[in-house]
């Protein structure tokens, strides 16, 4: 399965969208980003779904989110 990785606009923001994937079955991690992206954030996530999967689940639950990373990021 694919692994995808998201920037998250807070440790906050990210803690539920981890708690989420997890009640769905989803592997979910959180990991601190290197550096702030343009947006601020500092941590992002990184599930064993495809991208399309992993912002409808974050859409559908309200949860902020910011850029998709590359694949080679999130493993």
């Amino acid at each position: 399965m694919n692994e995808t990785a998201v920037m998250m606009p807070s440790v906050t923001h990210a803690m539920k969208a981890k708690k989420i994937f997890l009640s769905l079955g989803y592997k979910c991690l959180i990991k601190r980003a290197s550096g702030r992206s343009d947006k601020g954030c500092t941590h992002y996530i990184t599930v064993n779904a495809y991208p399309e999967t992993v912002i409808s689940i974050l859409e559908r639950n309200n949860i902020k989110y910011g850029e998709i990373l590359p694949e080679a990021v999130g493993t």
